[in-house]
């Protein structure tokens, strides 16, 4: 069961910080599936991110714990989620071992991930597996 004292929320004294128009439009969330940043630089590295991980996907596969440190977490997730529900994955990379655990335990999931190679990579281990390319700020 959640304990809802874990989740408390904390709020700040001071007013909210004034916005133009511009502002808020440069940091407004973009419906475009093509990655768009105010800031130059971080548009850059995103690109370069993407092209690290599509020319080096099977080393990161390898080098990936299997181990599933997120254990603990994962369960508190799925059983609040009920019995063979749906889970997005997002950044699934591999599937592997995240999503593999969630569809051991019955769950349906879309993986959704930047990288053509870490998908192709789940394909091959999961194939009935329901996994997309897409970047994650184009997801509605």
């Amino acid at each position: 069961m959640l304990n809802h004292a874990e989740h408390s929320v904390v709020r700040s004294s001071r007013p909210p910080i004034a916005q133009s128009s511009a502002t808020r439009a440069a940091f407004a969330p973009k419906t475009t599936a093509t990655l768009t940043s105010p800031d130059p630089d971080l548009t850059a590295l995103a690109a370069t991110t993407q092209d690290v991980y599509e020319r080096n996907a099977r080393r990161f596969d390898a080098e990936r714990s299997k181990g599933l440190h997120e254990r603990v977490w994962l369960d508190r997730f799925l059983a609040l989620t009920g019995e063979a529900g749906r889970v997005l994955d997002l950044g699934c990379g591999t599937g592997d071992p995240i999503a593999a655990y969630m569809t051991e335990r019955g769950f349906h999931v879309i993986g959704i991930d930047a990288s053509a190679a870490m998908l192709a990579i789940a394909r091959e281990r999961f194939p009935a597996g329901d996994w997309r390319r897409t970047l994650i700020p184009a997801v509605p």
